[in-house]
């Protein structure tokens, strides 16, 4: 080694590698010849679907615009982890917030490439219970409530519309498609049907807003209206679930799926019914027996009332619930308890149900409201006595006929028990409201009736519903 190479070892050592000799190839060691991958070319398609925007303002889109629903028998699509840096941000996710923040942008995305939804299949349910346990998050960080709400109802939207789940909301308006000022007939006439979900508004067509068939609607309403056409029919049906909590699924987002300026999304009610209904009707226990049984109790959803009856629904199959069936009680108009109000809860009794898996799992079924509670005839029977007299309102005022021509009064002692009286004499009508002395005159204790007759009046009515 020379005196130059000890003080300049630096230099030294770029000069070898930059300057190294090339060593010439031989027989013993041969030189192979490495080939050059070349990158593989991905192919980006269009992922978006062709779907017609939705307006800003609330004004809905017409009928034929909505597109159809994805086959049921595609895969589902959950909240699928993504590499994306746009749909999962860097930044600390911890908290509630934050973490919403990128659920929100995940299902954005997923959104505006494709929607499938998990086939609709029976569900088995534990036949016990557990309990849950909650505690606070210590690791809460406030934010406003309202940006909140908002941030969450668009998740459920974006989640909904991406794997069929169906959502919860209120009827809060019926809105006519076309303008009748513009000279359109009302026979084809269509309406929507306005959800509440939060800050945004459901926009329901009327064929998508009930698994009946709308012939056997129109053929129902021309019994009393024999000049109701389908547009009239359709409109008295929304109208009188004004009110009603009902389920549906978001088949239809804004465009570009911007739920931050645009609060109009289209919902199936219909849908979101069928799949309900296979789940939970033909659904079954752990055991292998039925979900859903005769002389089960259920919190059914009042969807409709008028003055004989009252419509409910329940695991998304509507019923039909008698007056008779109401109350142990007559009831003259079922409007008037404030039990059976669209958007109410009422415990009922299943009575009777048929299950039909060839025609569309189809489900009828019968329900009771009287049946889900207490008879409370049985012990009046011991307190109301002949020759006893009580305090009570007319609740139901049957006029003369054949058989009875002089016509009844039945006045309700307390609630669920009824005494039926002649009608009365004088100058005072028997209108129901009306309170009355009433005096016992005979028991049938095989019905748990009671018959008496009315001594004088009380009071009036208060409210009179024509």
């Amino acid at each position: 080694m020379n005196a130059n190479e000890n003080m300049n070892p630096v230099m030294n050592a770029e000069t070898m590698s930059t300057e190294q000799p090339v060593v010439a190839p031989t027989t013993e060691q041969p030189v192979m010849e490495v080939p050059v991958e070349q990158a593989p070319q991905v192919e980006t398609a269009a992922m978006e679907a062709d779907m017609p925007p939705l307006p800003s303002e609330p004004y809905p889109l017409p009928a034929d615009d909505m597109p159809e629903m994805v086959s049921e028998t595609a895969a589902p699509v959950y909240q699928q982890e993504s590499t994306n840096d746009e749909a999962n941000p860097t930044e600390d996710t911890s908290s509630g917030a934050d973490a919403l923040e990128a659920q929100l942008q995940q299902q954005r995305t997923q959104s505006q490439h494709h929607r499938t939804g998990p086939k609709a299949r029976p569900i088995h349910f534990n036949t016990t219970s557990q309990e849950t346990i909650h505690r606070a998050d210590p690791n809460f960080r406030y934010i406003d409530p309202e940006e909140q709400k908002r941030k969450r109802c668009a998740l459920d939207i974006y989640q909904s519309f991406n794997s069929s789940r169906y959502l919860q909301g209120s009827v809060k308006g019926v809105r006519p498609v076309f303008d009748r000022r513009r000279g359109e007939s009302n026979d084809n006439m269509s309406y929507y049907a306005i959800v509440s979900y939060g800050p945004y508004q459901v926009y329901i067509p009327d064929f998508k807003f009930s698994t009946i068939n709308q012939n056997d609607l129109l053929t129902m309403y021309r019994v009393n209206n024999p000049t109701c056409t389908m547009a009239d029919a359709m409109h008295a049906y929304l109208i009188s679930r004004l009110g009603a909590e009902i389920d549906f699924i978001i088949d239809q987002l804004p465009e570009d799926c911007d739920l931050d300026n645009n609060s109009i999304v289209g919902g199936d009610r219909a849908s979101a019914m069928r799949r309900k209904r296979i789940q939970y009707w033909y659904g079954t226990n752990s055991d292998g027996t039925p979900y859903v049984n005769e002389n089960d109790l259920a919190a059914a959803r009042v969807v409709a009332v008028s003055r004989g009856s009252v419509r409910i629904e329940l695991y998304g199959v509507e019923s039909t619930i008698p007056a008779r069936e109401l109350s142990w009680s007559m009831i003259q108009d079922a409007r008037e308890d404030e039990r059976f109000t669209p958007g109410n809860i009422i415990m009922v009794r299943i009575t009777q149900i048929t299950r039909n898996q060839e025609d569309d799992y189809a489900v009828i079924y019968a329900a009771s409201v009287k049946r889900a509670e207490k008879d409370r005839r049985i012990e009046a029977m011991k307190i109301y006595t002949v020759d006893s007299e009580a305090n009570g309102e007319i609740r139901y005022v049957e006029p003369p006929r054949q058989d009875h021509p002089n016509g009844r009064i039945f006045v309700e002692l307390e609630k669920g028990v009824q005494c039926m009286c002649q009608m009365m004499t004088g100058s005072t009508p028997p209108l129901p409201g009306t309170r009355v002395r009433v005096k016992i005159n005979r028991q049938d204790p095989e019905r748990y009736f009671l018959f008496g007759q009315i001594l004088y009046p009380i009071s009036k009515p208060t409210n009179i519903r024509l």
